[in-house]
């Protein structure tokens, strides 16, 4: 009976060993397993939709402005930091670009500013001032004086009378350049598209044509923006260092398109603050240096004056024949498709760049030098190449090669 009962226990001895040995091997394998996941992270995974080696590419990292419900017919967008005269620190004042429908009585509104380090946003001193208005909308400036203008807040909150709600709707504060950055030489800021067609390829056109001209510097503004658009611009920012901002503009309905330039334009003009010179442009309007190949270097060394300078505007009509010389294109590509502008439909079409430093004393060439060339449908079918009103212009046909091998790199269609 002891011998069974000594040979039943060696027999457990033996499985529990087994079993033993077992758990330690799979135990093993499974640590391995996880210290792997530890130092590189789980495996990505790849997109059904869009090409998965350009959606990791750099995305901005700064934070893009949005339309936001602030109160009773009230509306934000977006917030930077700016002085109060006679002071040099970094925030004494965040000025938030908003719109207002009809009249709001705006004497019991207050405003909060959210600070990193801070348990609670800390109250500011609220006022407005009206920029523009029109029969229904009126363009404001809310602004939020800050107790402590040393310190650059990340947020503001804009409340109305005896109502909290409103604290949940965060308005992201644009960061503060640091003096000692180096200004923007030139900044293209994109318009919203005014036509109800696919923008994609001319979105695609004018990025590419500027980063070939010399502009690294872009911000855009659309109510959405195509796929295969951002994948272009990802990877122009990953390979060419090129800074491409997209900013949503889903403004309030029923703004006239006087007041919607004046709020793009506004905008523009606070995100360029750190840029020398900056233009506002339509999708399909691309800045032509006459002689040169490099836009910044043509606008540096221009002399202009503090403020707007104009640019004439020259309208290339897709009515007219394509160039001869761009039948073998492998996708259409309309600055070099279109060599034809119409006179009469150019005739007085101006807009303009504008310049941050000192003004010059001596008048500018830049008119004359640098042109925008606008590319599209003139609406009209009675003209034609060989009459009066026809200009020829084949100033693009000099970037023929350099163009069509940076559409060729980066203009790769969606999977």
């Amino acid at each position: 009976m002891k011998k069974f009962t000594k040979l039943g226990l060696v027999l457990i001895a033996v499985l529990s060993f087994l079993c033993f040995l077992v758990y330690k091997l799979r135990y093993d394998r499974l640590y391995n397993v996880m210290q792997v996941l530890e130092v590189f992270g789980s495996p990505p995974q790849p997109s059904k939709c869009l090409d998965p080696d350009s959606l990791d590419i750099l995305i901005p990292t700064l934070p893009a402005p949005s339309w936001k419900s602030i109160g009773t017919d009230v509306y934000g967008y977006s917030a930077h930091c700016s002085g109060v005269p006679g002071e040099t620190a970094l925030c004494s004042l965040v000025s938030v670009l908003a719109v207002m429908k009809g009249k709001v009585e705006f004497s019991g509104f207050s405003c909060k500013l959210w600070y990193e380090g801070s348990m609670n946003p800390i109250p500011g001193t609220f006022s407005y001032r009206t920029e523009k208005e029109d029969t229904e909308f009126s363009v404001l400036t809310l602004s939020c004086e800050t107790k402590f203008p040393t310190k650059v807040p990340y947020g503001v909150s804009i409340l109305e009378a005896n109502s909290h709600e409103n604290l949940n709707e965060i308005i992201p504060v644009y960061p503060v350049v640091s003096a000692t950055d180096p200004k923007i030489n030139l900044q293209v800021c994109v318009l919203p598209p005014t036509h109800s067609e696919d923008h994609a390829p001319a979105l695609k056109e004018s990025i590419l044509f500027h980063t070939l001209l010399g502009v690294s510097s872009f911000i855009l503004f659309s109510p959405a923006f195509p796929h295969s658009f951002i994948l272009l611009a990802n990877k122009l920012q990953a390979q060419l260092n090129i800074k491409i901002q997209m900013y949503p503009w889903n403004p309030p309905l029923g703004l006239t398109s006087s007041l919607e330039n004046h709020l793009v334009t506004t905008s523009c003009f606070q995100h360029s603050r750190y840029s020398e010179n900056y233009v506002l442009l339509q999708d399909n309007q691309i800045l032509m240096p006459r002689i040169g190949e490099n836009i910044t270097k043509v606008i540096l060394e221009s002399k202009l004056d503090t403020g707007p300078n104009p640019l004439s505007v020259r309208r290339f009509c897709s009515e007219y024949p394509n160039d001869k010389k761009s039948a073998n294109l492998a996708q259409p590509i309309s600055v070099l498709q279109s060599t034809y502008f119409n006179k009469q439909l150019s005739d007085g079409v101006q807009t303009n760049i504008f310049h941050s430093g000192a003004g010059q004393t001596l008048p500018a060439f830049l008119s004359g030098e640098v042109f925008v060339n606008e590319y599209g449908p003139c609406d009209k079918y009675d003209f034609s190449e060989t009459d009066h009103t026809a200009g020829y212009d084949q100033t693009a046909l000099k970037f023929s090669h350099s163009i069509k091998d940076l559409f060729k790199r980066f203009n790769s269609p969606l999977l």
